[in-house]
């Protein structure tokens, strides 16, 4: 009985060991299990931390740092990579539809101008863009310190106003066309009765609205936009109301165009003025020359003006007119012929075309001839050789270079243009005659009798006399309107240097929105075909009568025989 008690507590201790063994090794498994899952976790934690880590930071630079990343500042507000992006894929837009209208104007003849012109245009737009929308912020601001506003209201307006222009502009050429057609016999007078009343209305009533836009609908201007407006903006990624803050932004500068047009003064400081204008700083010296030795302008004009040609045509016209009026006389006489023998058949008389050729053929072999015995009798009375007999070939060749550098050496000097006296402002001399304004300025501090040094200008060097000064000269309307009109650019290249320190750009590297296939495609298009551009096809009347030019023979003779007929083909008096 002991014995098996002894055996039942030695297997019961034997089963306890196996299920402590049991446990422990299932302990073991699990904290192996635990150690690997820790080193596994500590090994790819931080390469998937660096992951997740580099998609958030390329997500933020894309959706938020990027789009907001400044390509200038003026003044304190920055111009944002979005906004230059857009603004930049909607000047391509623009690009492509100034080519294009371009194209229409232009000759195939001109496909190297166009091309180059396509090219600086692309390559310079980005720039071009940036200043662009640089001064819109300048205007902007001084906008805003003039109390001057751009209402809601204004840009929904003037986006309505474009759009009536764009809808009603062909519809009512169109109507003029198909109205005229159907008239036949229409005059130009009733044509314009509609123009000049509609034009009298607007004049009764200046308050009152166009009548396109009264009869166009909100639900037409709507459908308008959608149509050619918008998907203009979804190739640009803008949006309407970035449209609209493009708008308001024309608006802007309109609104401050006006503002300093009205600041310009009507009267400033003016100096009536002759002058001379030289092709050469030479020919120019030799005229200053003649002044400073005493001659008075007038004198100076009598020497420097070109003479006037005379017209040597005038012979060979006189000619001309009498070989035509004896062809008419040919022909009444013909005609009168056939009046009196009307049974008889009438005859064709040979044309006196080829006697008014031959005419004038001789008349201007003998001015040549004329014309070379006065130079052969001149050239001999001028000559001292001290015989009459001709000189060997060498001395003859040397003796006319000798000739030629003396003629070269005393050959006159012309202006190439007298001007007629006027007053000029020195906006006026800079812009009419293309002189620097140091040297308008210049010939402004210059009082009554005094001339100018030579000026250069963009047709050569010009010599002002003044004639009178006057320190407040009412303008003339079209250089009113001139400053009026440039008041604003003016005053934009005066605040770009002025603010300068205020101004600032950062690189544009990776900022540039790259060419998409709408832009490039219509692009290579457009400029790769002016080259092969199909000319015009102008209309063309066929000849009344076979003016084939006849085959020319081995030699490049004409063939005679080939010839039509005299009286065939007319000849145009001059000779064609």
């Amino acid at each position: 009985m002991a014995r098996s008690t002894t055996k039942n507590r030695r297997r019961a201790a034997e089963k306890q060991a196996a299920e402590a063994l049991k446990a422990r090794a299932e302990y073991l498994r699990h904290r192996k299990a635990m150690v690997h899952r820790r080193n596994l976790l500590l090994t790819l934690g931080p390469i998937l931390a660096l992951v997740v880590a580099w998609l958030g930071y390329g997500f933020f630079r894309e959706a938020y740092w990027e789009p907001r990343q400044p390509v200038a500042r003026v003044e304190g507000q920055a111009i944002t990579a979005s906004d230059y992006g857009k603004r930049v894929q909607y000047a391509r837009r623009q690009m492509l539809g100034n080519l294009s209208n371009i194209l229409g104007m232009i000759s195939a003849s001109d496909s190297s101008f166009i091309t180059e012109y396509a090219n600086t245009q692309r390559t310079n737009l980005p720039q071009t863009t940036l200043d662009q929308m640089i001064d819109e912020v300048l205007i902007r601001k001084e906008a805003e310190r003039r109390d001057l506003t751009v209402t809601d209201e204004e840009v929904a307006e003037r986006i309505r106003k474009d759009l009536i222009e764009t809808l009603e502009g062909p519809s009512a050429t169109a109507e003029e066309g198909e109205e005229g057609a159907a008239e036949g016999v229409a005059t130009q007078d009733d044509a314009a009765e509609p123009v000049d009343a509609a034009a009298d209305e607007a004049a009764a009533d200046p308050d009152a609205e166009p009548t396109a836009a009264i009869e166009t609908s909100d639900e037409e201007i709507e459908r308008a936009f959608d149509r050619l407006i918008q998907p203009m903006l979804v190739e640009a990624g803008m949006t309407r109301a970035d449209y609209e803050k493009l708008i308001r932004a024309q608006l802007y500068s309109e609104k401050l165009s006006e503002a300093l047009g009205e600041e310009v003064p009507a009267t400033a400081k003016q100096v009536e003025a002759d002058y001379l204008l030289f092709s050469t700083d030479q020919d120019a010296e030799a005229a200053l020359a003649v002044l400073a030795d005493g001659a008075s302008w007038d004198e100076a004009v009598a020497r420097f003006e070109e003479p006037a040609e005379a017209d040597a045509s005038d012979g060979v016209e006189t000619d001309a007119g009498d070989a035509s009026a004896a062809a008419d006389t040919t022909e009444g006489e013909a005609a009168a012929t056939a009046d009196a023998q009307p049974t008889e058949e009438p005859t064709l008389a040979p044309t006196d075309e080829p006697t008014a050729t031959a005419t004038r053929a001789a008349t201007m072999t003998a001015a040549a001839t004329a014309s070379s015995a006065g130079a052969v009798t001149e050239t001999a009375s001028t000559e001292t050789a001290p015989d009459a007999t001709a000189a060997p070939d060498g001395d003859g060749a040397a003796g006319d270079a000798e000739g030629a550098e003396a003629a070269a050496s005393d050959e006159p000097v012309y202006a190439v243009e007298v001007g007629e006296r006027r007053w000029y402002t020195a906006d006026a001399l800079v812009e009419r005659l293309a002189l620097t304004q140091a040297d308008a300025d210049a010939v402004l501090l210059l009082t009554q009798g005094e001339t100018s040094q030579g000026l250069t200008g963009s047709r050569g060097t010009y010599i002002l006399l003044v004639n009178a000064v006057e320190a407040d000269r009412a303008l003339e309307d079209a250089d009113l309107q001139a400053l009026k009109d440039g008041a604003l650019e003016k005053w934009l290249s005066g605040q770009r240097t002025a603010m300068s320190g205020e101004i600032s750009r950062f690189p544009l590297t990776g900022l540039v929105p790259a060419e998409e296939a709408w832009f490039t495609a219509p692009y290579e298009q457009l400029v790769g075909g002016v080259s092969s551009q199909v000319p015009l096809q102008l209309p063309t009347v066929a000849p009344a009568v076979d003016i084939t030019i006849p085959p020319a023979g081995a030699d490049g003779a004409v063939d005679p025989g080939s010839a039509p007929p005299a009286g065939d083909a007319p000849v145009d008096e001059d000779g064609g």
